[in-house]
């Protein structure tokens, strides 16, 4: 008993190893400077003179007279000729909001920080470890509307300094430690990112709830809404951000987690597979989306595209058995403006957003060759809870951090 004890106090006693937190999709809060924005009614403020206000999330942006404001303050723009995004006019959005810090990710609303608590038991958890935020302990709040080409001149500069000068002032390498769609993001910057640089900075990365092979919820997000477990969103008020975002086009169903030709989405008149999902977004008139689908393949930076860095410690955490959306039957036939709730859908295994084949893609897809990869599954445990579960937080300790 002595000795453990003195192993245990010698570890707490060494330098602890950073920690980066990255949240899932709409999991980072948003604030914006309005600057006579075009709005969808005269209600709609348009000035706040150089005033930010939270819109993401804030409860009361999601009352009826406010949603479509809001919707229209955080619409994402593509252009296929350039490649580039752009915000509304008149919306200057800050993304990335106490960046390096936590109160961005702690909770989705400030004003109601214990009933929208999000990283919040983790952040607790770590900090009743020693960790202390903004010095040991970050977060990377991120612009989940984009995918990974969109984070190139945005978010990946940003992280890679946080990553650096934390190691720096600390003298040991990071923890990077994602939710949901944070495990994709993160997963396209490690990969953008040198070997050397990685060996010298990243201790291992730990994603819990990976879409690695996609999401079927994102197939009924184009074309009735879904809230993806997020408590307080109606499942109808993210579709209008959902059709034109590029990280649901990033999202969709992959071949390598779903197979080629199992029907996902059917109608009274069309079939889709996951070789379909151009003809999909067509069909519902989302030609933004397929016009994002094809810029992603041709910079390889999708979905399927993605591998992990073999030279990175790997720690994937997901659950199971709970029932999950894999498939959509449909009245009538899609076209541009249909808007119907599926009337059947097939649900499979899974966290209850994201389905098991494509949590479990990194074990049944990747190489593990150089015992890279480590695994934890816990059953029962929903998508959104993920980050606060007890039985998650003592895997993220005991193996992550080795604390």
């Amino acid at each position: 008993m002595l000795s453990l004890i003195a192993s245990l106090g010698s570890t707490r006693d060494a330098p602890l190893a950073p920690v980066i937190l990255m949240p899932g999709l709409a999991g980072s809060r948003l604030q914006a400077q309005l600057n006579h924005s075009v709005e969808p009614h005269f209600w709609c403020e348009k000035q706040t003179k150089g005033k930010p206000v939270q819109l993401w999330l804030a409860l009361t942006e999601l009352v009826p007279e406010q949603k479509d404001c809001l919707m229209s303050r955080i619409a994402l723009t593509f252009n296929a000729s350039t490649g580039n995004y752009t915000d509304a006019p008149g919306v200057l959005l800050d993304t990335n909001v106490d960046f390096g810090d936590v109160g961005g990710i702690s909770s989705l609303d400030p004003s109601l920080a214990s009933a929208t608590a999000y990283f919040k038991k983790m952040v607790e958890a770590l900090t009743a470890l020693g960790y202390e935020a903004g010095k040991t302990l970050h977060g990377a709040p991120y612009d989940w509307r984009k995918a990974p080409d969109g984070h190139v001149s945005g978010l990946y500069p940003k992280l890679r300094s946080l990553i650096e000068d934390t190691v720096a002032r600390n003298g040991r390498a990071a923890h990077l430690i994602t939710h949901s769609l944070g495990g994709p993001t993160a997963l396209g910057f490690l990969n953008m990112q040198s070997a050397a640089w990685r060996a010298a900075h990243v201790a291992s990365f730990a994603p819990i709830s990976g879409p690695f092979g996609g999401s079927s919820e994102q197939l009924k997000a184009y074309v009735s809404g879904d809230n993806f477990g997020i408590p307080f969103v109606p499942s109808d008020y993210l579709q209008p951000i959902q059709v034109s975002a590029a990280s649901g086009a990033f999202m969709l169903p992959t071949p390598a987690a779903f197979g080629k030709g199992d029907v996902l989405v059917s109608t009274a008149t069309k079939n889709y597979t996951t070789a379909d999902w151009a003809a999909f977004l067509s069909d519902l008139g989302h030609t933004q989306a397929v016009d994002i689908i094809r810029h992603l393949d041709s910079l390889g930076v999708n979905m399927a595209q993605q591998r992990p860095p073999d030279d990175v410690r790997m720690h994937v955490i997901t659950s199971s058995g709970v029932p999950t959306p894999e498939s959509f039957t449909f009245d009538g036939s899609f076209a541009p403006g249909y808007k119907k709730v599926p009337k059947h859908v097939g649900n499979g295994d899974g966290d209850g957003t994201v389905n098991l084949q494509s949590l479990l893609l990194p074990h049944t897809t990747w190489s593990n060759a150089s015992g890279s990869l480590s695994f934890f599954n816990v059953t029962g445990v929903s998508h959104f809870s993920m980050v606060s579960d007890e039985h998650v937080l003592a895997y993220v300790r005991e193996q992550v951090l080795g604390l």
